[in-house]
């Protein structure tokens, strides 16, 4: 069913030719923390600006990686943390995982 379809709407699709600067950002505490689709040994780059604007540092942070087929992304980002909200699909039950930025 699914290959027919797609050979029916393939007309219709454009995949980028590379993804977007930003995978994902959020602003907490005077700073915003902006993910890019960078990801090396299991963690993923993050800049850190102040709340002016102002680059302060580059950091990777250890994630789960964050579905891109998601409409709305399980993750925030307050407190120098990382909050990631996965369901495991196996056992049924929606896991938190919490991972420190190291902001300074």
């Amino acid at each position: 069913y699914y290959k027919e379809r797609y050979h029916q709407l393939k007309h219709m699709i454009k995949f980028p030719k590379y993804y977007p600067p930003v995978k994902f950002f959020d602003a907490s505490d005077g700073f915003l923390y902006v993910m890019t689709h960078v990801r090396k040994e299991g963690k993923n780059e993050v800049f850190i600006y102040d709340a002016s604007g102002k680059f302060l540092r580059k950091v990777f942070v250890k994630m789960m990686d964050i579905n891109r087929q998601e409409v709305y992304p399980r993750i925030r980002i307050a407190n120098s943390r990382v909050y990631q909200l996965f369901e495991d699909i196996d056992e049924e039950i929606w896991q938190l995982h919490i991972t420190e930025i190291p902001v300074h």
